[in-house]
């Protein structure tokens, strides 16, 4: 930024004329990095859309032998290789801020009338989606598992909680598509989830693995958040980590592994949690208890620099999942601590099941640094 408050106080000064190429550039590079869908600043009128829409033709046209095998044009009889199906039908990308379901079915409007929907589908399905479906979302591979169920029309299909990487709408489109397509077969559906019980004909109630109530569908009232997810049917490590802000939004799934393949260990008053300095290779999720955090001074304890409390949902360690670095502070119990060790070994091959986990990590600590930054600013010197 400060790079372009001294163009723009030069300009100012003594215009546009005097910048070197190298500067004019920087400033056209920045232009060309705006999304107007997305930034929305108002700032392309109609006039200005016309110039652009010249201009690309110009490039078209004006563009050198040597240039034209490099770059791709959108055209009625061309595909551009490097982008998707769907930007090679719009001729551009969706923003967040247009009306996807409304564009969405336009274009397969328009796919049906061309007469090219059985081509996508073979393309679709011919397309390499990884290893494992790794290329592939959550919500994708949770997709196409249940199709591929689907697909074999079995007399009866289970559901134990294959969709609850998607939104809660989506979530219910889909359970009443299956209902209605599987009016042939019995229909098992388990989840924790608030959902539609006058879609079955038996809702079963089950609490800390037992069977506690038996309703009619039809008759059974309608699921609220509290019953959808009763306390006393999860465990301890479930409920804790399902509160913990960096596991936001994952997949239940995962935290469910989480929860069953985490080392939990305890910790009396004054134990050390992780020692400042030592090698580590896991993180600590608390259940329950606290615990306090400090970096520096001596082993007696003089000179130590308090960096906060840690109490249930808190994380410990959690750097050492993503660095191979020494621990960066102490940690020691100050009541009864336990905890869930999860190694740097599980939580690598989680997030290779489920990359939200991953990042949903990575903006964790970002926050927490940027909060321990301002804190530490805050504070006065000397």
């Amino acid at each position: 930024m400060s790079e372009f408050e001294r163009l723009l106080r030069r300009i100012e000064r003594t215009g546009v004329e005097t910048l070197s190429p190298q500067d004019r550039c920087r400033l056209l590079s920045l232009a060309f990095m705006l999304a107007p869908a997305h930034q929305r600043l108002g700032l392309l009128d109609d006039d200005i859309q016309a110039d652009v829409i010249r201009a690309r033709h110009s490039v078209q046209n004006d563009l050198p032998d040597g240039l034209r095998e490099k770059v791709e044009f959108f055209g009625e009889d061309t595909v551009s290789a490097g982008i998707t199906v769907q930007c090679n039908v719009m001729y551009g990308r969706l923003s967040k801020t247009q009306r996807r379901a409304e564009v969405g079915a336009l274009m397969r409007e328009v796919i049906d009338e061309v007469g090219i929907r059985d081509d996508l589908l073979s393309l679709g399905l011919n397309a390499n989606v990884g290893s494992g479906g790794s290329r592939l979302s959550q919500e994708q591979r949770q997709k196409l598992a249940l199709a591929r169920c689907l697909v074999k029309r079995p007399d009866i299909l289970i559901v134990n909680e294959a969709i609850n990487a998607l939104d809660g709408e989506e979530q219910a489109k889909i359970l009443e598509r299956i209902v209605e397509d599987c009016a042939h077969c019995s229909l098992i559906w388990i989840d924790r989830e608030q959902c539609r019980r006058d879609c079955f004909d038996t809702v079963a109630i089950m609490r800390a693995g037992k069977i506690v109530d038996v309703q009619d569908g039809a008759a059974a009232p309608a699921a609220d958040a509290e019953a959808a997810v009763p306390e006393d049917s999860l465990t301890e490590e479930m409920r804790v980590l399902l509160d913990i802000p960096m596991l936001q939004g994952l997949d239940p799934s995962t935290v469910k592994l989480l929860a069953y393949a985490a080392d939990r260990q305890e910790f009396a008053v004054g134990e050390t949690v992780f020692r400042e300095g030592d090698t580590g290779d896991s993180a600590a999720f608390v259940l329950r208890g606290a615990a306090e955090a400090c970096v520096g001074g001596d082993e007696d304890g003089g000179g130590r620099r308090m960096l906060g409390d840690i109490g249930p949902g808190g994380v410990i360690g959690e750097i050492t999942l993503l660095l191979d670095s020494p621990r960066a502070a102490t940690v020691t119990a100050t009541e009864p601590l336990s905890v869930l060790m999860l190694s740097r070994d599980l939580f690598l091959d989680l997030v290779r099941k489920d990359q939200k986990l991953g990042l949903s990590v990575m903006r964790d600590l970002a926050q927490r640094l940027s909060d321990l930054t301002k804190r530490i600013d805050a504070e006065p010197s000397g």
